[in-house]
């Protein structure tokens, strides 16, 4: 087995479908056929058991994925390590973003830091926060931004964001009506919905009126700009609906519902020498911006 067979076998475990792992790895599926019977072969078992539009791997084939992802993992920090040894600072940056500060934030971020170390190669993953902090944990990436209040045992420091979170309308609202109005959900991670369910709950007896479910914050503003309804938006939203209200979300006790961002690591990860220049960029970003604010 290569790098080429261990990636195939992590996609293979990933979408459970051969079709879907083809398109993942940009190969046929006539290729990706033959190279799981070439395995089949080589290791005298059945890796895959075909179940209508996908398939599932034997307890073999789960063995081969634990052997695939360490043996992936090990080259990356290979060639992690390697890399900027004698030559200043490059190698690959994976990051694992959330959606929301990808959108808004990580951009502008990113073009700064590339145009000062032009040799490092950055690549991004984005989900919903919970999504993005399993990638840390499985190093699928080496650092996160996320939103939410994880307990990450390692390094972790704050980003430059407003965590808070409103109700936008393209009308004046009347927050006491609010149960009979349409509400646009926009599907988050599980965290958030529990935070916004138990705000929801401090305040009204009864459920809102969702009249629509959406999977991006583009299609939710879309639909709110229209005047279909009102939503539940992080504030960053804002900055580009200038146009919108928005009412802060806040508990009877005056608590506002937020969530601070945070960019997640492990200590020994900043020995690298890209990760730990993009760390200590985005500290400085973050000092010089709280220090505008003053």
């Amino acid at each position: 087995m290569d790098e080429k067979d261990w990636l195939l076998i992590e996609s293979l475990w990933k979408e459970r479908n051969i079709t879907q792992a083809a398109k993942r790895l940009y190969m046929s599926q006539p290729a990706v056929t033959r190279r799981i019977q070439h395995m089949e072969r080589e290791f005298g078992c059945r890796i895959l058991i075909r179940r209508g539009r996908g398939v599932d791997l034997t307890p073999q084939g789960e063995r081969l994925v634990d052997y695939a992802r360490k043996s992936l993992k090990d080259l990356r920090d290979l060639k992690d390590s390697l890399d900027g040894d004698d030559y200043g600072v490059r190698g690959t940056l994976r990051i694992g973003c959330a959606n929301i500060f990808a959108k808004y934030r990580l951009p502008d971020l990113l073009k700064s830091f590339c145009g000062k170390y032009p040799d490092v190669e950055v690549k991004v993953r984005t989900g919903h926060s919970q999504r993005v902090y399993d990638m840390l944990l499985s190093d699928e990436a080496q650092l996160v931004i996320a939103r939410g209040d994880f307990k990450w045992p390692e390094l972790s420091y704050p980003m430059d964001d407003d965590g808070l979170y409103y109700v936008v309308s393209s009308e004046p609202l009347d927050m006491d009506r609010l149960p009979e109005m349409p509400r646009i959900h926009n599907r988050t991670d599980g965290p958030l919905e529990t935070d916004i369910r138990n705000w929801w709950q401090s305040l009204y007896s009864v459920p809102p009126t969702v009249s629509m479910e959406v999977d991006t914050v583009d299609i939710c503003l879309q639909m709110v700009r229209k005047g279909l309804g009102y939503a539940i938006l992080s504030a960053l939203c804002l900055e580009e609906a200038t146009e919108l209200h928005g009412e802060r979300l806040v508990f009877p006790d005056g608590n506002p519902l937020r969530r601070d961002t945070r960019l997640y690591c492990r200590k020994n990860a900043v020995g690298l020498k890209a990760l730990a220049a993009f760390v200590e960029f985005v500290k400085g970003e973050v000092t010089f911006k709280r220090h505008l604010a003053r």
